[in-house]
């Protein structure tokens, strides 16, 4: 997994570097778009201010906004890292249940069900 180079570790396995790097992704996406919310509100209210005396209101929506964002973009990335774990999961060990209809303990057949009453005699 890990190599060791010139002093150096390269992470060779491609499913643990997209796992880092997703994770990593999901703590830029949340700092990000807030940060982001708030810098657009702060320089909306610093530019319409004077004319309709908008100072608290926009800073505050666009911080919000950023929030809601971000927390959109890190719900997204999250199920992207879920989904792509589903998909290289590996089936536990142990014996496999076979494919196919399987009855449960104690069923019996009503009456008229013709596929059970063949099996039966």
């Amino acid at each position: 997994m890990f190599k060791r180079k010139k002093n150096r570790f390269r992470i060779f396995d491609k499913d643990v570097r997209d796992a880092l790097f997703g994770v990593g992704t999901i703590g830029m996406h949340l700092v990000g778009s807030t940060f982001i919310g708030l810098a657009m509100g702060y320089y909306l209210d610093k530019w319409l201010d004077p004319k309709y005396g908008t100072k608290p209101y926009l800073t505050f929506f666009f911080l919000f906004m950023g929030i809601v964002a971000g927390f959109r973009n890190v719900y997204f990335e999250a199920r992207r890292l879920q989904r792509m774990n589903e998909k290289n999961a590996v089936p536990p060990p142990g014996p496999q249940k076979p494919e196919g209809k399987e009855k449960p303990y104690g069923y019996t057949p009503a009456k008229g069900d013709a596929e059970d009453a063949n099996k039966d005699e």
